[in-house]
């Protein structure tokens, strides 16, 4: 007790010297679930910071494998409070001639939670494109589920996925190094309906950060926002809704970047 004490006591007292905030992001920063480190003007530069070893985010998905019975239950768990603006618009969109194509969606955890909270037509099809063990893995869960709607692709193949009209991806984007209009682009065919959720953007600029979490480091993009909308119009999508929620970001020694929330957005295909 008094241990935990005097440790609480001197992360007081560093967060209340002059950039005390960022000097405890640092110094406690292999402590923090999530934290974020550097400002980039793209992934090369972002990238180059972090050790090779570090940088494997399928690695976070092998780890998973190791607490099997674990993940059965969280991706059949409580649907997430902050994901009910997605769900509020999918709803709307889903009939028997929908085709889902999920990018990033991990083991289906969007899929399982809001088949249990909405009737999925019997005919939809849900696709999760993926990294490789993700893949593997989130396939394997699904064969012992008897699932029947939902399949898995690799993300490096997404150009051979089966064409959706529906498109979402939720906190994956800012992970990758292609744009989201180059990766829409690259499909078979253009969804009429794009649905992005969890997304880091900034009012002025875009730049590249570091992001570690418990297993990786990895890059971490940061959109400018009015950036954003303009290319997705531009690619003949208009903006329908937008929504945030609180979600912290916080760089060391650049308060000026650092976020509150992260934000969502629905896009629908011009006609």
């Amino acid at each position: 007790m008094i241990k935990k004490t005097l440790k609480n006591k001197i992360k007081l007292l560093i967060q209340s010297l002059p950039y005390g905030r960022d000097l405890f992001l640092i110094a406690f920063r292999s402590r923090l679930n999530i934290s974020y480190r550097g400002v980039y003007l793209n992934y090369r530069q972002a990238s180059k910071s972090i050790p090779n070893t570090k940088q494997d985010y399928d690695n976070a998905n092998r780890k998973k494998r190791e607490h099997k019975e674990q993940e059965k239950k969280a991706i059949n768990g409580r649907f997430r409070n902050h994901d009910y603006p997605l769900l509020f618009w999918l709803s709307r969109l889903l009939t028997d001639s929908t085709s889902v194509l999920e990018l990033g969606g991990s083991l289906g955890h969007l899929y399982y939670t809001s088949k249990n909270l909405i009737d999925f037509p019997e005919k939809m099809q849900w696709q999760i494109a993926e990294l490789p063990e993700a893949v593997s893995f989130g396939t394997e869960l699904a064969n012992e589920q008897n699932e029947k709607q939902l399949t898995f692709i690799d993300s490096n193949q997404i150009e051979d996925t089966t064409p959706a009209n529906v498109f979402i991806t939720s906190g994956a984007i800012q992970y990758m190094t292609k744009s989201l209009v180059k990766i829409l682009s690259s499909l078979p065919t253009m969804p009429e309906h794009v649905i992005i959720h969890d997304l880091p953007v900034h009012s002025k600029q875009s730049f590249w950060t570091t992001q570690r979490l418990e297993y990786c480091e990895v890059p971490y993009h940061v959109y400018f926002l009015d950036k954003f909308i303009e290319d997705l119009d531009n690619l003949g999508f208009e903006l329908i809704a937008q929504w945030n929620w609180l979600r912290p970001m916080e760089i060391p020694f650049h308060k000026e970047l650092s976020l509150d929330h992260l934000q969502g957005f629905y896009f629908k295909k011009k006609y």
